[in-house]
């Protein structure tokens, strides 16, 4: 069955763009197996989570190389809202501009947000070019959806087994990866819509004296150094898995999906420009200033493009905005988290608490200065 579902032209064309995806030799060799014997059931919205765990291969390397092949309309994605209470896909779109903040659930007959980490999920299934999924196969599936049950009990019941983990790539997965958001950067939320994301931690630089550079050596020179500082500061948000929101002028906003990420990359930001700065004369340094807040935000299209609103996002600037030369300064929240604590211990000599009034936010807060040996 799997080798009448699954064309020769779909492993040809796999084959024929196997240099650019994220697989090593290995790992390919099991991808390419599992072509040959997958099943209708299989090939249709592909759950990539549990399709690597079989396979053994990294998740994010198995997300980016299924985005490289929809880049190349070997795949087509859907986005698929998961019931909260028994994690059944309750609804299915075919574009981000199709998503809205709620939905419900027939079979449990209860109503729901979507929030986009937790129960929007991301599923692939290879173009009609290549397949046709059976028009009996696909009105099971919907009948599904829409099943229902009948009557109620007054007997109780005791939950033995509740799911664990993860079970899906969730959307926020997705639109961490830069390849995603570089392909489909016209595929937005409507301007009136937005979606709860409950867990990101979000990065702020700002180029210190940016004016004053330009005085000292010039616009074309100037430019550059900012230019250059801006290749420095996305490659390594990009390595550590977050992707850049948007640049306001000199400024940075970034986010990550655990604060692990956002507190590495932060370090390592400074670290290199650190370098970059002792290969330049003194007048043409580049001094960043960081601040760190993680929290729940919504997800907006600004400006044709997806951004962030709400407080965790103001806070995260107004940090940015108490930090001096090199400086990182990361708010309670951050501090709190427990591998965040683990990374400093082994990468910064001492830390500063202080008691702050950041500017149009209610109630002073305790932010953390970052002090480092050097």
């Amino acid at each position: 069955m799997g080798n009448k579902m699954i064309l020769s032209k779909f492993r040809d064309r796999v084959e024929s763009i196997s240099s650019e995806l994220d697989f090593n030799s290995d790992e390919y060799s099991r991808f390419k197996e599992w072509e040959r014997v997958a099943k209708i059931e299989d090939v249709y919205q592909i759950n990539l989570l549990e399709l690597s765990e079989s396979l053994n291969i990294d998740s994010q390397r198995m997300l980016k190389s299924f985005i490289t092949m929809a880049k190349n309309e070997l795949l087509d994605i859907s986005w698929e809202y998961h019931c909260p209470s028994c994690n059944g896909v309750a609804e299915v779109h075919n574009h981000l501009a199709e998503v809205s903040k709620s939905s419900s659930c027939k079979m449990c007959q209860v109503d729901f947000y979507n929030i986009l980490d937790e129960n929007i999920g991301v599923a692939f299934t290879p173009s009609e070019e290549f397949i046709k999924i059976p028009k009996k196969f696909l009105e099971g599936l919907e009948k599904m959806r829409k099943m229902a049950i009948n009557g109620s009990s007054d007997q109780k019941m005791e939950v033995v087994s509740m799911l664990k983990g993860k079970t899906f790539v969730s959307g926020l997965d997705c639109l961490h990866i830069e390849e995603f958001r570089d392909l489909f950067d016209d595929d937005n939320l409507p301007f009136d819509e937005s979606l709860m994301i409950k867990n990101i931690s979000i990065l702020f630089t700002d180029v210190k004296g940016s004016t004053a550079l330009y005085n000292r050596v010039g616009d074309a020179t100037a430019y550059r150094l900012i230019r250059e500082h801006f290749d420095i500061l996305f490659k390594i948000i990009i390595d550590h898995g977050g992707i850049v929101i948007k640049t306001i002028g000199d400024a940075v906003m970034a986010s990550f999906k655990t604060p692990r990420d956002s507190i590495s990359a932060a370090i390592q930001i400074r670290r290199s420009l650190k370098e970059y700065d002792t290969k330049i004369e003194s007048e043409k340094e580049i001094l960043v200033k960081m601040g760190l807040h993680k929290g729940s935000t919504i997800m907006v299209t600004l400006n044709k493009s997806l951004d962030y609103f709400g407080q965790t996002v103001n806070i995260a600037a107004r940090i940015q905005g108490e930090a001096k030369n090199n400086q990182i300064i990361i708010s309670e929240n951050m501090f709190k988290d427990q591998e965040v604590k683990s990374i400093l211990k082994s990468s910064i000599k001492t830390l500063t608490r202080r008691r702050v009034k950041l500017r149009g936010i209610d109630n002073k807060r305790d932010i953390y200065i970052l002090n480092f040996k050097d």
